[in-house]
């Protein structure tokens, strides 16, 4: 059976592959599964699609990549919480269809000390690619085939110094900058506002803004 790497180019098929079908449309390849395979779907030009599950050998059917339990913290896209990565399969006859979400912890609440989890969905393409990011799943899209665009050349200007807004800081109560910065250097697209202080003894002095009331006053400023 061949690999995954010797029928990369053969993902660019304009008629659908299932027995019953033959649309015509456009093949694509996702991302990877959790089971050592790759999700390809196949858009039709009326809408609809058709996907299935490809996989390098037969013995790599069905297996787990890590037998043992070896969880993936990141910063949760949604609340920027640190949690756990889980996936799970709505679809047992479609097993190619993932959803993750990133678990919290528990919350404990009322009279008989309920315990629930605390979890966020990931249900938007922007916060799903991130997470598969981190898991090593991610397959960038394939570029458009046929297609040749005349761009103009692009002239990069010098960067121009940006002046920063001075406010009052809700935590401390003290002058300084505000600013925002990333997370982390794996997630860049997830920024956090922080507000900038005089340096003391040649050292950083900042106070990062927490989520709720803190990121929204900073949002509204920075937005100005």
């Amino acid at each position: 059976m061949r690999t995954l790497l010797e029928q990369k180019h053969k993902y660019n098929r304009t008629i659908c592959p299932i027995s019953y079908c033959h649309k015509e449309g456009l093949e694509e390849v996702v991302e990877k599964l959790p089971d050592a395979g790759t999700y390809i779907r196949f858009r039709h030009n009326d809408g609809t699609e058709h996907g299935w599950g490809v996989y390098n050998s037969i013995s790599d059917l069905g297996k787990a990549i890590n037998i043992k339990y070896n969880p993936k913290r990141m910063h949760c896209p949604k609340c920027g919480k640190i949690g756990i990565i889980n996936s799970w399969r709505p679809k047992e006859k479609e097993p190619w269809i993932v959803k993750y979400y990133i678990r919290h912890g528990k919350i404990t609440y009322g009279e008989g000390n309920y315990r629930k989890q605390d979890r966020c969905m990931i249900e938007e393409q922007i916060h799903r690619d991130l997470v598969l990011k981190r898991l090593n799943r991610y397959i960038s899209p394939s570029p458009v085939v046929n297609i040749t665009l005349k761009v103009k050349p692009v002239i990069l200007k010098p960067r121009k110094y940006v002046r920063r807004h001075r406010v009052n800081c809700p935590r401390c109560h003290k002058r300084g900058r505000l600013d925002r910065a990333p997370v982390s250097s794996k997630t860049p697209e997830i920024k956090r506002f922080y507000i900038d202080h005089k340096r003391v003894n040649k050292q950083i002095n900042r106070c990062y803004m927490r989520q709720g009331e803190e990121t929204e006053l900073a949002e509204r400023i920075w937005s100005r």
